[in-house]
């Protein structure tokens, strides 16, 4: 993400790329969101499109979780309880 003049033109460039999608008919609405770290220990949030509709997240996160396991390494076979302790005891 460019940030030309501030935030307003960040957001409306977040809503461009939202409208952008809309517009190709991928899909009938659409937000867009940018993170990133600040030079003084913060972060940065930026947000556009259909920022205030309500989304289904886990159809979002699981590809997302899937590429982060895939590449940690860890063992897909290993018991949550065994890398979550806070689920120990759970069924």
């Amino acid at each position: 993400m460019r940030q030309r003049a501030g935030k307003v033109s960040a957001v409306v460039e977040l809503d461009g790329i939202a409208g952008g999608v809309v517009a190709a008919g991928v899909a009938p609405s659409a937000a867009v969101g940018v993170a990133r770290r600040t030079g003084h220990g913060g972060w940065e949030t930026r947000a556009g499109g259909a920022t205030h509709a309500f989304w289904d997240l886990a159809s979002l996160t699981k590809p997302m979780t899937a590429i982060a396991v895939a590449r940690s390494g860890m063992d897909r076979k290993a018991r949550i309880a065994s890398l979550l302790h806070e689920v120990e005891g759970t069924p």
